[in-house]
């Protein structure tokens, strides 16, 4: 968390159980405002779409906060750390839901990584996680280096199709791995106008 102060740390001893599964879910530490405010860290870590199962009684089940359980005083839960999200800092429990949901809806633990890197380069400010439809549209894999994915869109895209083998390149370009047959097309091919034969 970053804080200034020191803080004694009482750890549930009974962590809900997860409904996140993967190394990439996201999961936030849901602790008591209260109990933070007074200088002791109270809560644990939970797969971000159950943050706002969690209540009151959950988090203060260490014996030296039972006491807090049902205490008014203690009822307001706050996410205070965040693990694979696109932001850090800390964030009410909904909005730790949201990004569950979104890691839930996304199904796939291996693209969750590009999800996020994703939401960095769209967002100006990450405060809720955008439509997994308008990621899924415009993902088109990994890749080491930009050179590799320009070569598989050649690849796909076709571009040199009905060129003719004077205004292709038959080699893949220096720097670049991966395999295809296809040429990719030169930038004097490309600006090549057809020539009349009638024209003087």
């Amino acid at each position: 968390m970053g804080d200034k102060h020191t803080k004694e740390v009482l750890p549930c001893p009974d962590t809900p159980a997860k409904t996140a599964t993967g190394p990439h879910r996201p999961q936030v530490w849901v602790g008591c405002l209260a109990c933070y405010n007074d200088g002791r860290l109270v809560g644990d870590w939970v797969d971000a779409i159950d943050a706002d199962d969690i209540d009151q009684a959950d988090v203060h089940q260490h014996p030296e906060m039972r006491v807090y359980a049902a205490h008014p005083s203690h009822d307001e839960l706050w996410c205070f750390d965040l693990d694979n999200m696109p932001m850090s800092g800390e964030i009410q429990p909904s909005a730790a839901v949201a990004w569950g949901e979104a890691y839930a809806e996304l199904a796939d633990d291996e693209l969750w990584p590009a999800y996020l890197r994703w939401c960095l380069d769209i967002l100006d400010e990450v405060h809720t996680p955008p439509e997994i439809s308008r990621f899924r549209d415009v993902f088109r894999g990994e890749w080491d280096d930009f050179s590799d994915f320009g070569w598989q869109q050649h690849l796909q895209l076709s571009v040199t199709d009905g060129m003719t083998n004077e205004q292709r390149i038959v080699e893949r370009p220096a720097g670049t791995s991966g395999s295809g047959e296809a040429p990719i097309a030169s930038a004097q091919a490309l600006n090549a106008r057809p020539r009349n034969s009638a024209a003087t």
